[in-house]
């Protein structure tokens, strides 16, 4: 991959990061085994490992903030403007 589009790339994501750190949009985590839960993008660390979640609703219970290991999530649904 050439330099330019590698930067573009991390450059794309650190934007998208600051924006899901601003807005904190409304979330669903589709986990391992079909499980789905909902909750409030917060943020992520800096590798990408956790995802910081506030009111993270489970099949058992809701949790008012937790952290998720990405390494546990198939994917997350969000909706989000970006500018």
């Amino acid at each position: 991959m050439e330099t330019g589009t590698r930067a573009r790339l991390k450059e794309d994501s650190l934007r998208f990061w600051l924006a899901v750190s601003e807005k904190k949009p409304e979330a669903v985590f589709h986990m391992h085994k079909g499980t789905a839960v909902h909750g409030i993008l917060t943020g992520t660390d800096a590798v990408g490992a956790h995802c910081n979640v506030s009111s993270l609703k489970t099949p058992i219970g809701t949790y008012p903030l937790t952290t998720l290991r990405t390494s546990d999530i198939d994917s997350i649904q969000i909706r989000i403007q970006l500018e």
